[in-house]
């Protein structure tokens, strides 16, 4: 009960926030204006009191979303193939076809809810040093053995453009194991 109400108060909140900012643009930016001339090095100071802090989170940042040549596929609860794509910062990439903002245009709760959506697999290929066209050829390589129920534009592939051969891609395709994405759960409500 105490989690719906604080819920309805900030849902509320926002509502007035963003009725008083259209109402009141100029209003607010020229407070703005005014308390930036009073405080003229506020963000500079900021910056020099809360480095250490800023930095560690920068790294932080960085460290969780490291660079991860990846091709995944999402698996809907009658392990049908919904999806296949592939990236160099896997973890960047699903968040966004997880919060709809790719180029299939869906949450993760609408895939699961008109797909069925249960998991996401993956190949981790970084150790490899592979190109992208490289990534490329693997995602066309697993669309072509898979129907996808999410269609989406094919990838191009410029064969003459691959850092390696086609039977070695294939060959590391062949014996890298699938992992799951432990963090579809954070993109339901």
């Amino acid at each position: 009960m105490r989690k719906e109400w604080k819920k309805r108060v900030e849902e509320r909140q926002r509502e007035y926030n963003k009725y008083y900012y259209v109402n009141n643009k100029e209003r607010i930016k020229e407070n703005y204006k005014r308390w930036l001339e009073q405080n003229p090095n506020y963000y500079k100071d900021y910056y020099e009191k809360n480095k250490e802090t800023i930095l560690k989170n920068q790294r932080a940042w960085r460290e969780e979303n490291i660079k991860l040549d990846s091709v995944y596929v999402f698996l809907s609860d009658k392990n049908e193939v919904l999806y296949i794509g592939s990236s160099a910062r896997l973890k960047e990439r699903l968040s966004a076809h997880c919060c709809g903002d790719s180029s299939i245009n869906l949450t993760a709760e609408q895939m699961v809810f008109e797909y069925g959506l249960s998991k996401i697999i993956y190949k981790d290929f970084t150790q490899y040093n592979l190109s992208r066209s490289d990534l490329y050829y693997l995602e066309g390589y697993l669309k072509n053995r898979h129907n996808e129920i999410i269609k989406n534009k094919g990838v191009s592939i410029s064969e003459d453009k691959l850092s390696k051969s086609k039977e070695y891609l294939l060959e590391i395709f062949e014996k890298t194991n699938y992992q799951t994405f432990d963090k579809l759960d954070r993109y339901f409500k």
